[in-house]
């Protein structure tokens, strides 16, 4: 009664689906765990939106929540200094969070809960950690077809060349290398979503900055991890610094590299690559060798004919995205200027 008399007395700060998430994840927690979880009363000048107590094994501790939908990459930052040097006693629930994103969080010692009810937790006494949890069916009714793998490569080419919008359904098919069959509905849904425009005959992209974002998020979280064929790094030091030499028209320099060759501001010292070449014969040619901890990383190429933003690289909007996901300030600076430049709809 009293904790009860406690919470209304404090102003509680979120909205009603808020409350039904923090709700719903803290009983699918205590559930999934055995562990005790109750909602506190929120002290005055608290910025965040809830705090919680959690219990297991004997051990209680207190954490301060912050609430939110989808996790987005350019969130990630905001929530690092919101939490700062107490990340700790601090826990971010959320309704969805990209694996890759997930991935960052337990590497930096973030505390998230989803609301399927993956979550990574270390405080004083208390580790939980859950992997396995397959994201909820309204969520992934959510994301539709136009974010699925077929439709992320549609979605690559047209924006990557928006005058794709105005083609024929098989020089989308062929720049993206999908089905011809897909084209039809995955536009309708483009336009259905909000995406698209016409003026007089011309139909034009809108939101780009918006589909950029989506597109680099769901990118990393459902294509990406599929194309990855191992990390590797170069056997000998001159091989590293002759790679703008390699002439080969199924080489394409994603991230670090993709940049370098755009915009002439970086000295790559990560190399992203994708090709469709078999995995030995990219060895040989480029003199790497297999090494968990190597600077290289091989990815799959996953598009047709779209042309790269200039000879060598990878399409404009895979590089940025390559750059734009981590946590690199002159990576990200690096994005917003490919961005501006490659990827403004002219």
């Amino acid at each position: 009664m009293i904790h009860e008399q406690c919470l209304k007395m404090n102003k509680i700060k979120y909205k009603s689906a808020e409350k039904q998430l923090l709700t719903e994840a803290i009983k699918l927690l205590s559930s999934q765990t055995g562990s005790r979880v109750k909602e506190l009363a929120l002290p005055n000048g608290n910025e965040a939106n809830a705090r919680i107590t959690i219990a297991l094994a004997g051990v209680e501790h207190h954490f301060n929540v912050a609430i939110k939908g989808e996790i987005r990459q350019n969130q990630v930052l905001d929530l690092i200094a919101q939490f700062g040097k107490n990340k700790d006693q601090w826990l971010l629930i959320a309704r969805y969070i990209p694996k890759p994103l997930k991935d960052n969080f337990k590497s930096l010692g973030i505390n998230y809960l989803e609301a399927a009810g993956n979550c990574y937790i270390q405080a004083k006494g208390i580790f939980i950690y859950v992997a396995d949890q397959k994201v909820t069916p309204t969520r992934e009714a959510a994301t539709g077809k136009l974010w699925n793998a077929t439709g992320l490569k549609f979605m690559m080419a047209v924006i990557n060349n928006p005058a794709l919008l105005n083609a024929s359904y098989r020089e989308i098919a062929t720049a993206a290398g999908i089905a011809l069959g897909n084209i039809g509905p995955l536009l309708d849904e483009l336009q259905q979503g909000g995406y698209t425009n016409t003026k007089g005959n011309v139909e034009r992209l809108v939101s780009r900055d918006k589909l950029i974002t989506r597109w680099t998020e769901m990118f990393h979280a459902i294509i990406r991890p599929k194309l990855q064929k191992g990390r590797f790094r170069f056997l000998r030091t001159e091989n590293a610094a002759t790679w703008q030499d390699i002439n080969d028209t199924d080489i394409y320099w994603g991230g670090e590299p993709g940049a370098a060759l755009l915009t002439g501001h970086i000295t790559p010292e990560n190399f992203t690559l994708y090709s469709g070449k078999p995995g030995n014969e990219l060895l040989k040619l480029l003199g790497m060798v297999p090494d968990n901890n190597g600077n290289i990383v091989l990815l799959d190429k996953c598009w047709g004919t779209l042309p790269g933003a200039a000879p060598g690289t990878a399409p404009a909007l895979l590089i940025y995205a390559d750059l734009a996901h981590g946590l690199d300030s002159r990576n990200k600076e690096l994005a917003e200027r490919i961005k501006t430049t490659y990827l403004n709809g002219e």
